[in-house]
């Protein structure tokens, strides 16, 4: 999948993501980058410095669930250190329009841990994705969620450069290719793109290459 959007934006607050990523039909693989930005435009608020990359990636039809893993920072009030993490599902609903079709909702799932105390175990990245976006946790997150708004005019003064953002997400879901000559009959071999069953027959014998 890829694409990039300011998926939210008002005042000095906005959430930004960037995405090229890709794996095996499985989530095998994971490659690619990213950048998830919960607080593009903020600079001081709470919640702000927990920026981070792609970790997973799992694609079921048109939603893609991803990954990610982000930087930890002191949270002095509240007496904790603080790791931004958690998933994101995008919803591709179709090409770029006047209005933006895509949806984005974030689960948000920090670790969290005393100032002064060793990080805990669990202080780690996803490299799994689930098939369905779990539900928020930790004592601070980002309720977003919902289609993706147009992108800002050029003129605003906090959000201007994001003006050009195509505002759109590419989610292709590639399927598990044939391991055995039986998957390519009966007709099978056309739910995996081949010209013939000839082809696919090939395609299993030289050990999943064309």
């Amino acid at each position: 999948m890829q694409g990039s959007a300011l998926i939210s934006w008002e005042s000095v607050y906005g959430v930004s993501l960037i995405l090229d990523i890709r794996s095996g039909p499985s989530g095998e693989d994971f490659s690619g980058t990213g950048f998830f930005n919960p607080c593009a435009g903020a600079i001081t608020t709470r919640g702000c410095l927990i920026a981070g990359g792609p970790t997973c990636l799992h694609v079921t039809g048109n939603k893609a669930i991803v990954g990610y893993y982000g930087g930890a920072y002191v949270s002095d009030p509240w007496g904790i250190n603080h790791r931004g993490r958690g998933f994101l599902e995008v919803i591709d609903n179709g090409p770029p329009a006047a209005v933006p079709q895509d949806t984005v909702r974030i689960s948000y799932q920090p670790v969290e841990w005393p100032i002064g105390q060793p990080a805990p175990p669990e202080d780690a990245p996803f490299t799994t994705c689930p098939a369905d976006l779990p539900p928020s946790t930790g004592s601070f997150f980002w309720a977003l969620t919902g289609p993706i708004q147009p992108a800002p005019p050029a003129n605003d003064g906090t959000f201007g450069s994001w003006s050009g953002s195509p505002q759109d997400f590419t989610v292709i879901d590639a399927q598990p290719q044939p391991t055995t000559k039986e998957g390519c009959t009966d007709g099978r071999w056309q739910q995996y793109g081949f010209r013939n069953q000839g082809q696919c027959i090939k395609y299993v014998n030289r050990g999943g290459t064309t």
